[in-house]
């Protein structure tokens, strides 16, 4: 692919440096850091990119109860670290062998895909689902906010400031996770995807983070959902219901891919197996 439009390719040293070069070029700038975002863009790329490539944002370690990542790690070596083989007792790591080929997962960072927030994207589901934590760093110093609170102003900070770290909490036994995808093959888009977090207790459901996603907008939390589950005992007759409930209230809509009824039909779907596997996973 060649590039149309840029003028200059900035390259920092430090995240202050970075911050204050996105402050002053404002919004004719964009920040790079796998690059999978700039090269697959359809239109002309914005007139100043300023890579992070010298700054070290690729980490990830346990600290305080949190699994940090640095913005800059790729989809690969986050899935292939150790620290992630027992999380949630290996299921993040299964969910992200399914996204996309072996050669993308190695270009796609986790900050890239966060400040990208694609409509498509399965890692912004699976974090949101995860109640992930957001690490910025702009002119006016660090700040942390929960992924709700970055993605509810989203357009503003991301003109301001620069993802440093993706934090995890960590999660004991009580919690299971599940995650579901539809996509034609390893290649396409996601044409629908959704991520359950559950806290269980003595078999019912304590806690629940549902995220739907590529329904074709951003993915969204889908708080009908979590209370739907809450108080409940995970069983095959609650696989059904919820899938029932799902298909009614879920929050997507038809585009040229796929129809808004099919759409809707597979939400229920991925609500039944999921409720039957976090059933399993208790």
């Amino acid at each position: 692919m060649k590039l149309t439009g840029v003028e200059k390719c900035l390259f920092p040293g430090t995240l202050e440096e970075a911050a204050e070069l996105l402050e002053h070029e404002g919004d004719n700038a964009a920040v790079v850091g796998g690059g999978l975002g700039i090269i697959t863009a359809r239109e002309s790329a914005p007139g100043t990119l300023i890579f992070l490539e010298k700054i070290p944002l690729k980490y990830i370690k346990k600290e305080q109860n949190h699994l940090k990542v640095g913005a800059r790690t790729s989809l690969s070596e986050f899935m292939n670290s150790p620290v992630l083989e027992k999380y949630l007792s290996g299921k993040v790591r299964s969910a992200m062998e399914g996204i996309s080929t072996h050669l993308i997962r190695n270009q796609i960072t986790l900050g890239g895909a966060m400040a990208g927030r694609a409509p498509y994207s399965d890692i912004v589901t699976l974090l949101m689902a995860l109640r992930a934590k957001v690490v910025l760093r702009g002119q006016a110093g660090q700040k942390i906010l929960s992924i709700d609170e970055y993605y509810g102003d989203f357009q503003d900070i991301r003109r301001q400031y620069i993802i440093e770290e993706i934090q995890l909490p960590e999660y004991g036994g009580d919690f299971a996770f599940a995650m579901e995808r539809f996509t034609r093959n390893a290649t396409d888009i996601t044409l629908l995807n959704m991520a359950v977090l559950v806290k269980i207790e003595i078999g019912k459901v304590e806690e629940a983070s549902v995220t739907v996603g590529s329904r074709p907008e951003p993915a969204y939390r889908f708080p009908e959902g979590e209370e739907f589950l809450k108080g409940k005992a995970l069983s095959e007759d609650l696989a059904r219901l919820f899938e029932d409930f799902v298909r009614e209230k879920v929050d997507v809509r038809g585009d040229f891919r796929i129809s808004e009824d099919y759409r809707r039909h597979v939400s229920g779907v991925f609500a039944r197996r999921i409720v039957e596997s976090l059933g399993g996973a208790s």
